[in-house]
């Protein structure tokens, strides 16, 4: 399993930590500016954007 960095990783759902580590590893998610992935929040339209160019650019899409 990718092995998750950010500070707050104790409070992702187990059910999620598999995918979380993975797209971490695959640099497809970052994050906050304080290292924490912050999973009770919502995500916003800057997020989702950065996440699809972030699998756009793995697929060779982009």
């Amino acid at each position: 399993m990718n092995e998750i960095t950010f500070k707050d990783a104790a409070k992702i759902s187990e059910f999620a930590k598999y995918e979380v580590g993975l797209l971490e590893h695959l640099d497809i998610i970052h994050g906050t500016d304080k290292r924490t992935f912050e999973p009770q929040s919502y995500l916003i339209r800057a997020q989702m954007a950065n996440m699809l160019t972030g699998t756009l650019k793995i697929t060779g899409d982009m």
